[in-house]
């Protein structure tokens, strides 16, 4: 597959001499690139790849004409000389060796959290931070597309969706469940033996009779959503559905160190310099009971 076109608007990042210089400095310029991947997702709905040549950003192209669903895209590899998008761990090696060396992200389907039913892209490893809202870049207009030749008899074999235990489920059992219509625009179910006719609506009507709270139903809060990766609970911070984290999952998300009082996540931790654990300290709760009276 030829290379992809690079995009004008996005910086090429030659990495070499910061690693040759500074070990610790691959986290920091993934960071710089994946803040580079969010703003353009998030901007213009476009599929972005690693260039192992250019060791830059560049445009993940699809098809030409007739889009893949993400639900069949490992199906049209099985055929097509077609390869997913490459993550960042191209960039733990220099310019000679990254031009061997070809990354391919997994997609998955998601089925906890708040992108439970969506398609998306991320690392088969876990090593980088790459990740892609890959069904909604799919649907995006600027996604530009790519035709792709057949698979033929002495190409290789292409890689297969992702092994059991991954957080995916089948399409069918996902697109079976009927979506609930808008509150808003919720019908009631008619009885059986009436006609279809719309009757007139109930008018509110005032009343004396007091309403005991007891049988007043109250609502119960919303369940907090389930994150079972540091990743899912950096998200959290940043959601537009539910956003925040419990003070216990903010406790057990981030650490401090007792040499530069730094505070970073527990994965991030073991690339510190210092590399002192020290735990957040937890600070004591003043309580003030606002019934009594003052004398």
């Amino acid at each position: 597959m030829p290379s992809p076109s690079v995009l004008p608007s996005l910086p090429s990042f030659d990495l070499s001499p910061i690693y040759r210089n500074h070990a610790g400095a691959r986290n920091d310029e993934q960071m710089v690139l994946l803040r580079r991947m969010r703003m353009v997702m998030t901007s213009f709905k476009i599929m972005l790849t690693m260039d192992p040549t250019l060791r830059a950003l560049a445009v993940w192209p699809v098809l030409n004409g007739v889009r893949v669903a993400p639900s069949g895209i490992y199906d049209y590899i099985q055929h097509h000389l077609m390869r997913l998008p490459c993550c960042l761990c191209v960039l733990e090696f220099d310019n000679e060796q990254a031009r061997n060396q070809y990354f391919e992200v997994k997609v998955i389907l998601v089925t906890t959290g708040t992108l439970a039913g969506e398609y998306v892209a991320l690392c088969a490893t876990g090593r980088c931070k790459y990740f892609m809202l890959f069904e909604r870049c799919y649907n995006s207009r600027a996604q530009p597309v790519k035709a792709y030749p057949v698979r033929g008899e002495t190409d290789p074999i292409a890689p297969g969706p992702p092994l059991e235990g991954s957080p995916v489920s089948s399409l069918t059992a996902f697109t079976s469940s009927v979506t609930p219509p808008p509150r808003g625009q919720r019908r009631r179910r008619a009885p059986e033996g009436s006609d279809s006719t719309p009757t007139r609506p109930i008018k509110r009507r005032r009343t004396s009779r007091t309403i005991e709270p007891a049988i007043i139903a109250t609502a119960q809060p919303p369940p907090l959503p389930v994150c079972k990766t540091t990743f899912d609970l950096l998200l959290k911070l940043d959601d537009c559905d539910q956003p925040g984290l419990t003070e216990t999952q903010f406790r057990n998300l981030f650490v401090k160190c007792s040499n530069c009082h730094l505070f970073t996540t527990k994965s991030a931790f073991v690339d510190h310099h210092c590399r002192t654990l020290l735990p957040i300290a937890p600070q004591s709760t003043e309580i003030i009971d606002l019934t009594l009276d003052d004398d």
